[in-house]
Parts: C-alpha cells; sequence; structure tokens
C-alpha cells in the first residue's frame, strides 16, 4: 500500500512487440519488405476494432462490444504470437532468431532508459520487466512523472504506436514480478474516482480467457 501522499503507477507499452517489429523493419531476409506491409495492416485492423470495442464498452454496450474485443484479440494473437513468436519457431518460414533478439533485447533496452530517467527524478520503481515497469512517486509530482514518460516515447520512437497504458494502483500483494495481486483505481473521463477493480496475475489468476487457461479445466 503506498505511503500518505503518494502514487503508485503501473505502466505499460501499449503493443510493444508488433511497435518494435515495424520500428526496426524486422523480417527474414528470405522474405521480401511487402512482409512489413501485410504486418502493418494487421496493426491498422486491430486498432480499429480496438476503438470501435472501447467505444461501445464506453457506452455501456458489452454485448454489442463483444465481437469487436474478440476480433482485436485474434489479432493481437496473429501479431504476438503468430509473428513475433514465429521468428524463434525452428522450421517457420518467418524464422528469424537475429530479429527475435533484436526486438527482444531493444525493448529492454528501452525500458531501462525508462527506469534510468524514473530514478534520476528521485521515482522509485518497484518492479519492471521487458514492456513496463510499477512506479511509486510523489503525488504532487504527477504532471513531472507525465512528463518523464512522454519524453521517453518521444526518445524512442513511440510517439504514435507503443505509447505507455497507465493503470494507477491503491495497492499490490506481490510475490513475483508474473504473480499478484492489485487493487486497481478505476476512473471516469473526467478525472473522478468511480470505484475499485481487483487484477489477478500469474498463480494468483482465478479465471482465464480460453487462450491463456492452462488448469485443463472444462
Amino acid at each position: 500500500i503506498p505511503p500518505q501522499g503518494y502514487n503508485y503507477d503501473d505502466i505499460d507499452v501499449g503493443s510493444q512487440y508488433p511497435n518494435s517489429i515495424v520500428k526496426l523493419n524486422i523480417y527474414a531476409p528470405h522474405l521480401k519488405p511487402s512482409m512489413m506491409e501485410l504486418f502493418k495492416e494487421k496493426i491498422s485492423n486491430r486498432f480499429k476494432f480496438k476503438d470501435k470495442a472501447n467505444e461501445l464498452k464506453a457506452l455501456g454496450k458489452d454485448e454489442e462490444a463483444r465481437p469487436f474485443s474478440s476480433v482485436q484479440e485474434m489479432l493481437k494473437l496473429c501479431l504476438n504470437g503468430g509473428y513475433y513468436g514465429k521468428l524463434g519457431q525452428e522450421g517457420s518460414f518467418l524464422q528469424y532468431p537475429e530479429g527475435l533478439l533484436r526486438v527482444c533485447m531493444g525493448n529492454q533496452i528501452e525500458i531501462l532508459m525508462l527506469i534510468e530517467m524514473m530514478e534520476s527524478a528521485n521515482f522509485q520503481v518497484l518492479s519492471g520487466n521487458t514492456d513496463g515497469i510499477t512506479v511509486l512517486y510523489p503525488s504532487d509530482k504527477k504532471l513531472q512523472f507525465l512528463d518523464i514518460c512522454s519524453e521517453w516515447e518521444k526518445k524512442v520512437g513511440n510517439h504514435s504506436m507503443g505509447k505507455l497504458e497507465h493503470t494507477p494502483f491503491k495497492a499490490v500483494w506481490q510475490e513475483s514480478i508474473n504473480h499478484y495481486l492489485a487493487r486497481k483505481i478505476n476512473y471516469d473521463k473526467e478525472g473522478n474516482i468511480t470505484g475499485y477493480s481487483i487484477k489477478k496475475k500469474g498463480r494468483f489468476a482465478t479465471e482465464f480467457e480460453i487462450n491463456k487457461n492452462k488448469s485443463k479445466r472444462i
């Protein structure tokens, strides 16, 4: 639980792997440059469906939003597992181990830059992984925190796609980087607190999406 007068935010890079693949122009040497045009088209389609789903959810039309959410999730899997994951899969026509390392290590270096910028401002980075960090900082320095995030996005070329997505936490009970319970603060468009929700990660998860369910239960 953050001390009085402090914020505890989780910040993740949106669509980090697809964004890095586009930034670094990653495709196997035996493929044509048109491969990247097809990849960019899938990214564009994903965001169209995602925006439509969010628009309907904001209006309280969750049932109408479900088909759009399903398609954008499918496209997300295509981009991450169906392209980035295949870079390291032996026998795949997309196999490109050097490209896999360039994306993964490039992301890690960018996150280290973000950590350095936060720590240099005397903000405490409590945890981090390849695509995000959690930061504890004084509430009255919120604008400085956001300025650092914006500056980082510009430095690494994430000012259009790959922007940081913010999730404010009220409390976190953490076993390790990928296994924790968190109480998230929910805000409306005007910035007013509307309530709280629980985020469950790793071993603390009790409900799973079909594509992420390893429990073998029906």
